[in-house]
């Protein structure tokens, strides 16, 4: 899959997306109704297009020079379904310590902080935790065995399934909500009361691990948002938060 086709697809499922979003009221003021805060939307999306620029290069040079342990690439299902299944449980484990781990909290706590889900948090990540954890994630696929074309294509499916779960607006993809995650499940992971829905683009294990929570069996009307507990607000404050010194949160958001 070229890179055309990569930022095509990806590029044009999320302009429909920020159309259909722009239908909300909150959303459309985001943009310049509040100057800090829209100044802060747009710090936090130039570090993400910057640090997705920068995977897509450095990832492709993995497979170059990294050993790879098993030929699972020589059989193309395998190679597909395998590295669902593996980036996912990486993502899984990733996104679990980040919420339970007070030090690592600080790289993740930037996403969950507006109190309003839309699809401004879908920008909101600590670019150096994404950097990493995409050179990690990238790293471990490609020692397994898995092909550049099934990782880009699992990357691609990432792109779009996280755009597609931070919209405001209640859509649903039908009977595939029980497999892939969605708004509505993904909403219950932002809420303040919820602890659970660590899955990234598939529910398969939260299910496995028993931390899935269906939305049908909460209301819809739950507040999204962290637990106050020392967290700085501001771009440069949140983005070097980790680096000042002093006593650690003593608890984590929990959700």
């Amino acid at each position: 899959m070229s890179s055309l086709v990569f930022f095509g697809l990806a590029g044009g499922i999320t302009l429909l997306l920020i159309l259909r979003e722009l239908k909300i009221h909150s959303f459309r003021e985001s943009f310049w109704a509040d100057r800090k805060r829209a100044a802060r939307n747009y710090a936090y999306l130039i570090g993400s297009l910057v640090t997705l620029t920068l995977i897509r290069k450095t990832t492709p040079l993995m497979a170059e020079h990294l050993p790879q342990l098993f030929p699972i690439q020589e059989h193309f299902v395998l190679d597909l379904v395998g590295i669902f299944l593996a980036a996912e449980l990486l993502n899984y484990g990733i996104h679990y310590v980040k919420h339970t781990h007070p030090w690592l909290w600080k790289f993740h706590f930037q996403h969950h902080r507006e109190t309003k889900f839309n699809l401004w948090l879908t920008a909101h990540v600590h670019v150096g935790e994404v950097f990493v954890s995409g050179m990690i994630m990238s790293a471990i696929l490609t020692s397994i065995g898995f092909s550049p074309t099934t990782t880009q294509i699992y990357f691609l499916f990432y792109t779009l399934v996280n755009t597609y779960q931070h919209t405001g607006k209640d859509v649903s993809l039908g009977f595939l909500d029980r497999i892939i995650v969605g708004p509505r499940y993904h909403r219950l992971h932002h809420a303040l009361q919820m602890k659970g829905n660590f899955g990234s683009t598939l529910v398969f294990w939260d299910v496995v691990f028993g931390t899935a929570h269906w939305p049908e069996h909460h209301k819809s009307n739950l507040k999204v948002g962290i637990r106050e507990n020392g967290e700085p607000w501001g771009f440069w404050r949140e983005f070097t938060w980790f680096l000042i010194p002093g006593r650690r949160p003593e608890k984590t958001q929990t959700s």
